[in-house]
């Protein structure tokens, strides 16, 4: 049976935010209590990111695993560890259990600017950087920048292995009616326009590879509902199959998206030379790669 150690306050006359950690970690073991689980562990990280107490992380760990969600429980046991004032009772076992979830999970280590949301197969994980344990397999990464835009990496991860993943913040967009980015004119636009071909040569191949990906899913579903759902290694291929199948769509559009603005691009005319002269000077930001970042 779970036993949960309630944080305790350094002195009793407690402020405003020892009322409201409080508060939530009471909420999650109700929660808890009612087998509520996932419910439970967002309570326990409300509690540890209003007032840190290691014993309201590890809380967070236990229902989370409780939930069947390792790769959250195994985030949250590693916070407990790092907080420094978990008890010793709960850091032994923190230690204990993310030791047994690391053998099967593999990694993701994510490096962003300030102010960067990490999301992980369309699910928000937290601020970066941030290490974040998740099933071995295909995984779809993504930064929300602090100026809204977003960034998407397709990746796969071992068992037992970490995946570095850096995120810069895009360069900033070029207007549709500026001349391409480049002084040289005529070679830098057939330079533009044929990266652009090969980026969207990649975008068909990528699309070719959803379309296969989510025929096999359906056809492991189908199995599984054959079954009686009964056979779980169906069931876990599908699943494994649906994930890599969303990815390979993310790329798809990812790559249709610069290949399409790179062809634009490079079909722009050249500004006459006076024109060029001025807007040069605008474009220095980053020629080549604020074109190829344009759309991520």
């Amino acid at each position: 049976m779970l036993v949960f150690a309630a944080a305790q306050p350094v002195a009793r006359a407690q402020d405003a935010q020892d009322n409201d950690a409080e508060r939530f970690f009471h909420v999650g073991v109700v929660a808890f209590g009612r087998g509520e689980f996932k419910a439970a562990a967002m309570e326990f990280e409300h509690a540890f990111r209003t007032k840190p107490h290691g014993a309201s992380i590890y809380n967070a760990a236990r229902a989370w695993e409780a939930a069947e969600d390792p790769g959250r429980a195994a985030d949250d046991y590693a916070a407990a560890i790092d907080a420094g004032n978990t008890p010793a009772d709960n850091m032994r076992d923190a230690r204990a259990r993310l030791r047994a979830l690391e053998a099967s999970l593999g990694r993701i280590d994510v490096s962003a600017p300030p102010g960067a949301r990490v999301s992980i197969d369309e699910v928000e994980r937290g601020p970066a950087p941030a290490h974040l344990h998740v099933a071995a397999g295909a995984h779809a990464v993504s930064i929300t920048f602090a100026d809204g835009r977003s960034d998407t990496r397709a990746i796969h991860v071992g068992a037992g292995a970490a995946v570095p993943v850096a995120l810069d913040a895009p360069a900033p967009r070029v207007p549709m009616d500026a001349p391409p980015p480049d002084a040289s004119g005529s070679r830098s636009r057939v330079t533009l326009r044929t990266t652009g071909w090969v980026t969207l040569g990649g975008a068909v191949l990528a699309t070719g590879t959803a379309v296969a990906l989510g025929v096999s899913a359906l056809s492991a579903k189908s199995q599984y509902d054959a079954s009686g759902h009964t056979d779980l290694g169906a069931y876990d291929r599908a699943g494994s199959l649906r994930t890599a199948t969303n990815v390979a769509w993310v790329t798809a559009g990812v790559l249709g998206a610069a290949g399409i603005t790179l062809v634009l691009v490079s079909l722009r005319r050249s500004p006459e030379p006076a024109a060029r002269a001025t807007s040069r000077a605008e474009l220095e930001v980053s020629p080549t790669g604020a074109a190829l970042r344009l759309g991520f």
